[in-house]
């Protein structure tokens, strides 16, 4: 279970899609159709910048280099950005939806939605695909995703838990049971699901959210991180 270090503050009205660390800036892709937006926060949850992303629906973000790639869901579009100024340099296109999107070696690791985790190069051509199990079946609805330690976090649509995924084994290795960050919040929808995650190496904490929450939650996972230190990649 998460250890919460701290609440930081978060815009209601923001519908998370996607959230990455990188040095002392927290980015957040927020979705819906017209109001999609790209965010830069503080570590402490003070909104820096923001731009609007008109381009679809926004989905999740991961940071590789000096650029930040973000989703869309269903316009089959990854857009890129300097990650400092948000200015857009360019963008990929992609076959299926995009839902969860996270940093791996030189590439990345995206989740469509279904069972499967994509593994792509740095110009976001696939290299290999991974089903993920739970017990021998199929997991579906993989949403936000973070590589900690060789090992995928991965959000489940609709569900109140984190899975810890072996990676490239795909078999589910540990849950984190996120139920009591979501009884905080208290949900006023049933769209309002917990989704975001990001690792912070500088502490080892984690920040965690959800679809319009009122709070950022930084929080440690000490068992997660011994259990994912005996992974490979």
């Amino acid at each position: 279970k998460p250890e919460i270090v701290a609440e930081l503050p978060h815009d209601p009205a923001v519908f998370t899609q996607g959230l990455a660390v990188d040095g002392d800036c927290l980015y957040e892709s927020a979705g819906r159709y017209g109001s999609s937006k790209l965010r830069k926060l503080s570590l402490s949850g003070e909104l820096e910048a923001e731009i609007a992303v008109p381009q679809g629906f926004a989905e999740g973000i991961a940071v590789s280099g000096h650029e930040l790639v973000q989703l869309t869901w269903r316009e089959q579009l990854a857009i890129r950005y300097a990650k400092e100024s948000l200015e857009p340099v360019g963008d990929w296109r992609y076959h299926g939806e995009g839902w969860g999107l996270a940093s791996f070696g030189d590439g990345y690791i995206m989740s469509d939605g279904s069972h499967r985790l994509f593994e792509r190069d740095a110009g976001f051509a696939i290299r290999r695909g991974v089903s993920v199990t739970w017990q021998g079946k199929p997991v579906y609805w993989l949403n936000d995703l973070e590589v900690v330690q060789g090992m995928v976090l991965a959000n489940v649509w609709g569900a109140d838990f984190l899975l810890g995924v072996a990676y490239p084994a795909g078999t589910v290795s540990c849950i984190v049971d996120c139920s009591e960050l979501v009884a905080r919040e208290c949900p006023g929808h049933s769209s309002h699901v917990l989704n975001g995650v990001a690792y912070c190496p500088a502490d080892e904490t984690f920040f965690l959210t959800g679809k319009c929450w009122q709070a950022i939650y930084k929080v440690q996972l000490p068992t997660l991180l011994t259990s994912a230190g005996t992974q490979s990649v």
